[in-house]
């Protein structure tokens, strides 16, 4: 303590007091979406709660969000050169 001043962390009697978090409010596009970027490994569960503010339950929410948007065959393709777009467009032909 300096100068006899005192610093409160938090007021609640068993430390930092959680706000509720309605997981409902989240759009299913937003869910797909997110569920998508974890998968993928583009993003991990900790990212995600630390971006998004999401509360403690984090994991078993995202884990339900996965059971449930998660696409069943996961296709990981690359985007096409210049070159494969003109060779699919000269096949259409």
């Amino acid at each position: 303590m300096k100068n006899g001043k005192e610093t409160m962390l938090s007021d609640h009697m068993e430390g930092f007091q959680e706000k509720p978090i309605n997981y409902n409010d989240y759009e299913v596009s937003f869910r797909r979406w997110l569920v998508s970027q974890i998968d993928a490994e583009k993003m991990s569960f900790q990212q995600a709660r630390d971006r998004f503010d999401l509360g403690s339950q984090y994991r078993r929410i995202v884990r339900n969000w996965q059971e449930r948007y998660s696409d069943d065959i996961h296709l990981s393709l690359q985007a096409m050169s210049g070159k494969e777009r003109t060779d699919v467009k000269a096949l259409e032909k």
